[in-house]
């Protein structure tokens, strides 16, 4: 019988031992990374495209599109918004911008993934106009319909940037951060920036995008956006296979002086269907983009699909966080009792040390201990949902489909 519990417990142990040295690991690495230092510059850049493809979008929006012609004033930018489904005062109001490429359109009532739908419209627009002398950018740009830009943005890129990479990955920064559920959200979102992309950048493997906010090489761009796979849930994860498996010698790099404001998610209502989209992301692309992902690390010779593949298999983290001191506790217990081990040796005690010190360590990095202290007795429920966020997100009713997050601006 003690052989059978310790056979049914190494796999989830061994699991959650890797995961907690991963996460560690991480840690430590994207702390390290020293990114490129600002340089506040009025040259002109090559021409960039910013892209807003904006389903409902609220009022906000017109103060996005605001701050967007103010940051791209005397650089030779183009704009592209993608309007679906806007009140008439959105669409009236963003006609004012009669240098940006508008069109509208609606893609809910086809088959599949709108937001892919929206995406492959975007790219087909790009070349319509590349044919008609109207734009040829070096890079593309999506914006979230919430999207705030930082005015200085491209005045601290330069055009050598644009030319030594085809993906430039800017920060993320909050809006509101008030709530647990903002402040959770926050947290996921700067750990995402140390352990994806700073620490990606750190060893020189190809950074994790964000959905929005990353500069992108016209033709991987194009090229990416059209081989989505249709079943894939969201965009962003499946476009980095896409990129892993049929592009050569990407360039990336994170600058998180290149900032992005956005609105945070505040409500439970909000939440579970935007990490319902957020789990099928990644665990549809961790089942079904394994094998690709894992063939193109052995025939291009590249750690980069490897690393992405074990990327996209962790644990949610929220809930490897509270499992951990219960499986640890009930570790010890049994072997102060036995005096043995009950999965044959220690694992899950040393994976909770290891999480506990990451966490510790990212919390301090972050100026957010304290806040993160108090705000700790609200994760056991936020982990419990996103428990079943995670078995929600791989049933055969989420693929092909967006998920769109309500916002409240």
């Amino acid at each position: 019988m003690e052989a059978i519990i310790q056979y049914i417990l190494i796999i989830p142990g061994l699991y959650l031992l890797f995961y907690s040295a991963y996460w560690l690991y991480s840690i430590i690495a994207g702390i390290s990374f020293k990114a490129q230092k600002p340089v506040f510059s009025n040259q002109t850049l090559p021409e960039i495209l910013v892209v807003l493809p904006a389903y409902k979008p609220g009022n906000i929006f017109l103060e996005v599109l605001k701050k967007l012609n103010s940051a791209i004033e005397g650089q030779s930018m183009k704009v592209m918004v993608l309007l679906q489904e806007a009140r008439p005062e959105i669409v009236e109001g963003v006609k004012d911008y009669e240098s940006f490429f508008i069109y509208e359109q609606s893609f809910s009532h086809h088959e599949g993934n709108s937001y892919h739908h929206a995406l492959q419209f975007i790219t087909k627009s790009i070349g319509v106009l590349k044919e008609n002398g109207l734009t040829n950018p070096s890079h593309v740009m999506i914006l979230d319909k919430d999207n705030l830009i930082d005015e200085k943005f491209f005045k601290l890129l330069n055009a050598d940037l644009l030319q030594r990479y085809d993906i430039i990955q800017s920060r993320r920064v909050p809006l509101n951060a008030e709530g647990h559920i903002a402040f959770f959200d926050n947290v996921s979102e700067q750990l995402n920036d140390i352990m994806f992309r700073a620490a990606k950048a750190q060893h020189k493997s190809l950074i994790e995008i964000s959905g929005s906010g990353a500069l992108i090489r016209t033709r991987h761009f194009i090229h990416g956006i059209d081989n989505l796979d249709p079943k894939a849930p969201g965009y962003d994860k499946n476009f980095m296979v896409q990129m892993l498996c049929n592009e050569d010698q990407i360039t990336s790099t994170y600058l998180p002086f290149l900032k992005v404001y956005e609105e945070k998610t505040t409500e439970q209502t909000a939440y579970n269907p935007q990490r319902v989209r957020w789990f099928g992301e990644q665990y549809y692309n961790a089942l079904y983009s394994g094998k690709a992902l894992f063939s193109a690390a052995i025939t291009k010779k590249s750690w980069a699909p490897l690393d992405y593949l074990i990327s996209l298999w962790r644990p949610p983290r929220s809930v490897q966080v509270m499992s951990l001191p219960l499986l640890a506790s009930i570790e010890l217990i049994y072997f102060f009792i036995t005096r043995s081990w009950i999965a044959g040796w220690a694992v899950f005690t040393p994976s909770l040390l290891m999480t506990g010190l990451s966490i510790l360590v990212f919390l301090k990095h972050i100026g957010q201990l304290i806040k993160g202290l108090q705000n700790l007795l609200h994760l056991p429920a936020l982990a419990w949902s996103n428990f079943f966020n995670a078995i929600q997100s791989v049933k055969k009713e989420n693929q092909g489909k967006f998920i769109h997050t309500e916002h409240k601006m």
